[in-house]
């Protein structure tokens, strides 16, 4: 009996031990929950000759560098394409848009290398446009892909364009497609690559939106 009762209290004294012991993982998991993040500034931008309000998400490039666009600044002071370390040196501009576009929808790394994303203003019509950055190494540019033309085309892009798994880019327009609105009620669209180096891009608009 008394062999019995010992080894009914050791299990006691184990499941006591097993409380605690979890008892401790939560409370330390609790706490690294509520933990609070920490916050770097990266680089503090001056506007004077550089980059200036900086808008839109950024996107990291193949080189490890990271690539974003300001609302103002640069040499013209309507905006820029810029590049970045994770180091925060100071900003490299890559581009200086020669008018206020209004391109900050954020960037989109291709899996060709290169940087994709839509201005909500300027093109060859006004209603905005898709462009493209190609970065360092290399020579940089920066080309408009497609100017969107309003009316039953897109107008003014809403969102930056994606890559989908056919290597064809996606995005959308908050005006033109359907007339039923007062300036057209908005476009979902495709843009297709061209087949061969230097070619044109290709756009599709694969849904008109309507007033339901």
């Amino acid at each position: 009996m008394n062999c019995l009762k010992i080894r009914c209290k050791s299990h006691s004294v184990g499941e006591a031990l097993l409380i605690a012991v979890i008892a401790l993982a939560v409370t330390v998991s609790v706490n690294q929950a509520h933990a609070q993040p920490q916050y770097n500034a990266l680089y503090n931008f001056t506007g004077m000759g550089e980059p200036a309000e900086p808008a839109g998400r950024v996107a990291q490039g193949q080189d490890g560098n990271l690539y974003g666009y300001s609302d103002s600044g640069g040499a013209n002071n309507f905006g820029t394409i810029y590049q970045i370390a994770t180091s925060g040196n100071t900003p490299v501009v890559l581009h200086n848009f020669p008018s206020y576009e209004d391109c900050g929808l954020g960037l989109t790394l291709g899996t060709d290398g290169n940087f994709y994303g839509s201005c909500q203003g300027g093109g060859d019509h006004g209603y905005g446009y898709v462009f493209q950055v190609i970065p360092p190494p290399g020579v940089v540019s920066f080309n408009k892909l497609y100017s969107f033309a309003g009316g039953t085309d897109g107008a003014h892009p809403s969102s930056r364009p994606i890559e989908a798994a056919d290597g064809n880019y996606y995005g959308t327009t908050r005006a033109g497609g359907n007339t039923g609105c007062k300036n057209g009620c908005g476009t979902v669209f495709r843009l297709t690559p061209p087949t061969e180096p230097g070619g044109d891009w290709t756009e599709s608009i694969l849904d008109r939106k309507s007033v339901v």
